[in-house]
């Protein structure tokens, strides 16, 4: 076999794997897209948040008010290793009961509720001028020990929930 044979038998067997990898892609993309768009219920107007669990294991964020569940939001968490927070900035997100002790705007992200844990754990957004990457990030865990999630829900937390609010974050 010449090389110009062998050229063309490998252009012949790797068609059909070029096709099956658009197709492919082109799934990936609308299912991807849907994702993306699929609205998520807001919270009305006024509400007033009381308590915050946060399910580390199942990136779940129940939030409620006077007991009653509002809504659950899916999370990213730190990356690093699960258990205990054991010193700055080894990217697990704390265990434990604390309380939201401030708000802020001027950050890295696009808005940010802090966490009573002692160094700079956050509820936040997405990192400043990528908020485009919206529900997408919640598919790894990226963040340095903080909770993280969209800047629309951000947003939302934001303005319903006030300083002291309890946060209970489990394994």
């Amino acid at each position: 076999m010449n090389i110009v044979n062998e050229v063309n038998y490998f252009k012949m067997s790797i068609k059909p794997f070029s096709k099956l990898l658009t197709i492919l892609s082109l799934i990936i993309f609308l299912v991807g897209g849907v994702y993306y768009l699929y609205p998520e219920t807001l919270l009305p107007k006024g509400t007033v948040i009381d308590y915050i669990i946060v399910d580390k294991s199942h990136h779940r964020m129940d939030v409620y008010s006077n007991e009653i569940l509002l809504k659950s939001y899916t999370i990213s968490v730190g990356r690093g290793e699960w258990g205990w927070k054991n010193k700055d900035w080894d990217n697990v997100t704390p265990i434990g009961d604390y309380i939201i002790d401030s708000k802020f705007t001027n950050s890295s992200f696009h808005k940010a509720l802090t966490i009573s844990f002692g160094n700079q754990i956050e509820i936040h957004g997405a990192r400043n001028h990528l908020g485009f990457i919206g529900k997408f990030h919640r598919w790894i865990d990226w963040t340095k020990g903080c909770i993280a999630v969209t800047n629309r829900e951000v947003d939302e937390l934001y303005a319903s929930v006030p300083i002291g609010t309890r946060i209970s974050i489990r394994e």
